[in-house]
């Protein structure tokens, strides 16, 4: 099939790499050579990106949905300019097209400006999404590629493990165009049959979507434990299921982990929706709402104490219910009221429990010590990390340093020392 025109989709965290929010020029610079060689060829090439690298509207819940909304569609317009000026320095000429006015910043979208953009050459970004709260901006994807009869669409996307299933395939091109191209019902759908279906479903929707002829292809990007790129690489329509397995074995074998099997204690210091959609990721602590078999052998945990959630969750405490241990101030901090909703929606009632607490993080963690079983305490094996995007240092007890101090992979950054508490017995900053 000989391409004119074609639409690629970006996914906004993609583009923020180690960062987590923001951007990662070296990723964004490679997507930009990889565009360049199709528009050498004399392929139209139109872009949308996603905004989640700043903003994900569904997550604040401190505000009205159509702000955040609102505020995520200026989210996309902020990554449309970068991007666009990094392509330009790649030697490509580009315009932003919005559905509403910004000014001198871009240009209003129409069908006929789009086309006069595209016959000068131009790369195209379509930003603000549809222009309306409620719509995501794969439905946004979707909706250009229509309005400006692109030949197809093609995937860009971060390829690494789910934080509820396991599968050959779980977060990556797929699921972008079984759950994120199907719009909102689609993901209805796909969430109403539960979690456990998820690894057989996805490449079966995946594959019929692709048979369509509307998807053309796609780019996957994996990153290794320490959020830097380790693969890149792009597929036919017909080899996006094997690539997305293949970057998916890749993604596995690079994630973040402890260095040990078992840990008697660990102590998080804090959780949010920032960190992980499950507060903290399954992948790295083994724990999980969904119970998949898949996750029992990544770490055999006794005991859990997590001590504060982040500011950036507004409140939602996604996460608490899998602590055995916590603290009064931290489930204070917790909107109980908006966790509940989203465990009622989920309709996994046990995300919304509340676990023991103490009065300060130092009790927390001696009672966790005191109900471990079989454990020595000179030989207690504990780690504490800051959150499980911070996984370069850890803190651990003398008895688990000796046991990580033999590895090659494992250095002294300080200590021994005693574990640093304020006057009422809590770690300093959390609140």
């Amino acid at each position: 099939m000989e391409l004119k025109r074609v639409l690629l989709k970006l996914s906004g965290e993609a583009l923020a790499g180690d960062k987590k929010t923001g951007f990662d020029e070296a990723t964004v610079k490679e997507v930009a050579r990889q565009v360049k060689t199709a528009v050498d060829d004399g392929i139209e090439v139109g872009i949308v990106i996603g905004g989640g690298n700043f903003w994900r509207g569904r997550q604040s819940n401190a505000i009205d949905r159509t702000k955040a909304d609102q505020i995520g569609m200026l989210a996309t317009v902020m990554n449309c300019i970068y991007v666009s000026e990094i392509f330009r320095s790649e030697g490509m000429m580009t315009q932003i097209l919005t559905p509403f006015e910004c000014g001198s910043m871009t240009k209003l979208f129409s069908k006929d400006r789009a086309n006069k953009y595209f016959s000068k050459g131009m790369v195209v970004f379509f930003a603000g999404g549809t222009g309306h709260p409620y719509f995501s901006t794969d439905t946004a994807t979707v909706l250009r590629a229509i309005e400006i009869e692109a030949d197809g669409i093609l995937l860009f996307n971060k390829v690494k493990p789910h934080t509820d299933f396991r599968g050959e395939v779980e977060s990556g091109l797929c699921k972008m165009a079984a759950i994120g191209l199907g719009k909102h019902a689609g993901a209805s759908v796909f969430h109403q049959q539960g979690f456990s279906r998820f690894a057989a479903l996805i490449p079966q929707v995946a594959q019929s979507l692709i048979a369509t002829g509307k998807v053309l292809g796609g780019v996957g990007i994996v990153q290794n434990a320490y959020d830097q790129i380790c693969a890149v690489d792009a597929a036919e329509a017909s080899g996006v299921l094997a690539l997305d397995k293949r970057l998916q074995t890749i993604a596995k074998e690079n994630i973040p982990s402890f260095k040990c099997p078992e840990l008697d204690v660990l102590v998080i210091e804090q959780i949010g929706k920032n960190i992980s959609g499950s507060g903290f990721d399954p992948n790295i602590v083994g724990r999980t709402y969904t119970h998949d078999p898949g996750f029992d052998g990544i770490l055999n945990l006794q005991k859990l104490v997590i001590c504060s959630v982040s500011p950036e969750s507004e409140r939602n405490g996604v996460g608490i219910a899998l602590s055995d241990v916590s603290t009064r101030r931290c489930l204070e901090s917790i909107d109980w009221s908006v966790l509940w909703t989203n465990s009622v929606t989920s309709t996994e009632l046990a995300n919304g429990r509340i676990p023991i607490y103490m009065n300060s993080d130092k009790d927390a963690i001696l009672l966790a010590i005191r109900t471990c079983n079989h454990v020595d305490a000179s030989e207690l094996k504990l780690a504490k990390i800051r959150n499980t995007l911070c996984m370069q240092e850890i803190e651990v007890s003398e008895a688990l340093y000796r046991q990580l101090i033999t590895r090659s992979d494992v250095s002294l950054v300080e200590g021994p020392y005693e574990m640093r508490f304020d006057s009422a017995g809590n770690f300093p900053g959390l609140f």
